[in-house]
């Protein structure tokens, strides 16, 4: 069967049942009770609501009206006491809040004073670096000649090494022609001995110039040497006032954190306090507005303050009888 007939079927079955319900009184009747239920329901909720609005307006304006009452400085026997807390706790508020601006104050100079300090120290520290850095630059590029000229003079003497080696092999070879009396003749002797000379003059002549070329970069050498010490030994100072600076700057940091942390703890004790006396005070404006409430005392100011309460008190007990009617009728119609 298809899907769309099935549907069709099940809507039409719907529509029969929603008809019957509709023909029946009893169901109509069983409707009709549940939309009043829920309708006064809700007029139940509005009611109580608008109860628990009025009372928290209320509430809130009798704190205001022992406040104004304490600011108005006229004082009666009944609420004597309790003006005379309120002076104290006053007093003591005022003391709180001198000594929180003054530790604000002290923790904004302690930071600007850490903040200026570590500045000019950090700045001292950035001009050492880059005082050293030319130094370390060129320190390295002597050190990297003066391996280069170290290395030219072990390459000159191997020259050396090697021209020395052919020098004494000719030599021996001069005595060992000379010596020999049978292979070659006068003649051949002297040209071979000649040549070999030759070749020791040329040689000498090399050796002459290897060994002038060690001198020269000997001689620069010591210079050399000398600046490499000279640099090296300004690095190192460098080098050292650079980690006393370092450490100079973490242990002002850490002492200048430690009292800011100090001040910091001691402020928000002093805040604690602080929200525990306006606790205390609002508790004690309380109870001199419930006072002020009860004794009517005249005073000008407080008046606008009564009315505003006296006009609540009629909402909340209108209310309040509305709400029992409504409640009633609920109960009558339920039985």
């Amino acid at each position: 069967m298809a899907t769309w007939v099935f549907w069709l079927q099940f809507l039409i079955i719907i529509g029969l049942l929603v008809f019957i319900f509709i023909r029946d009184q009893g169901v109509r009747d069983f409707f009709k009770n549940i939309f009043f239920w829920a309708r006064r329901k809700i007029r139940i909720a509005k009611i109580k609501s608008k109860i628990n609005s009025a009372i928290e307006s209320k509430n809130n304006l009798i704190p205001v009206l022992g406040r104004s009452y304490w600011e108005s400085e006229i004082k009666d026997q009944a609420g004597s006491d309790l003006i005379e807390k309120i002076d104290e706790l006053k007093q003591q508020e005022r003391e709180l809040l001198q000594s929180i601006e003054k530790d604000g104050s002290q923790i904004i100079q302690l930071n600007e004073q850490k903040d200026s300090e570590l500045n000019e120290k950090n700045n001292q520290l950035n001009t050492f670096n880059n005082e050293k850095k030319p130094l370390e630059i060129e320190l390295k590029k002597l050190e990297k000649e003066f391996e280069s000229v170290d290395k030219t003079i072990k390459d000159q003497k191997k020259i050396i090494g090697k021209i020395e080696s052919s020098i004494a092999s000719n030599h021996k070879e001069i005595k060992r022609i000379e010596a020999d009396k049978a292979y070659f003749s006068n003649s051949e002797k002297k040209t071979k001995i000649e040549g070999l000379n030759q070749k020791n003059e040329e040689l000498g002549i090399e050796l002459k110039d290897a060994e002038s070329k060690i001198e020269d970069l000997r001689s620069e050498n010591p210079s050399a040497q000398k600046r490499i010490a000279e640099l090296s030994a300004k690095i190192n100072n460098y080098n050292l006032n650079i980690g006393n600076l370092k450490e100079e700057i973490a242990n002002e940091k850490k002492s200048m954190d430690e009292k800011i942390k100090q001040l910091e703890t001691g402020k928000k004790q002093l805040e604690t306090d602080l929200k525990s006396i306006e606790k205390r005070l609002q508790q004690y404006f309380l109870n001199l507005g419930h006072h002020a409430i009860s004794e009517r005392v005249d005073i000008p100011q407080l008046q606008d303050l009564y009315s505003q309460i006296d006009d609540l008190e009629k909402t909340i007990a209108t209310l309040t009888k509305k709400l029992v009617k409504v409640s009633k009728s609920e109960n009558v119609e339920q039985k």
